[in-house]
């Protein structure tokens, strides 16, 4: 649980600062409140459907399942995080 909170605080600090650095300052305001709608509004439906399926797999199964959509989300998100990155030129925001 300790390595599962951890990733948690890692996870919401590092998508916001990515967010709030990469994004035009005209547009922030709007965005944030997208990204604060889908973390905050959304996660009663996430946890309703990881009920769902967790008493169909089981707890353990479910965490499970959890980490390696986590674990693959973070490797598509880091892909195109750095692809993008290599389009732009240094030293400008995208």
């Amino acid at each position: 649980m300790v390595v599962t909170g951890f990733g948690g605080v890692v996870l919401l600090a590092s998508s916001n600062a990515v967010i709030q650095t990469r994004v035009d300052d005209a547009h922030r305001g709007r965005v944030m409140g997208l990204y604060t709608l889908a973390f905050v509004g959304l996660a009663p439906i996430g946890a309703l459907l990881a009920g769902v399926v967790a008493a169909g797999v089981g707890a353990a199964g479910m965490v499970l399942l959890g980490g390696l959509g986590c674990v693959g989300g973070a490797l598509v998100f880091g892909r195109r995080l750095a692809d993008e990155d290599s389009l732009t030129a240094p030293g400008r925001r995208a």
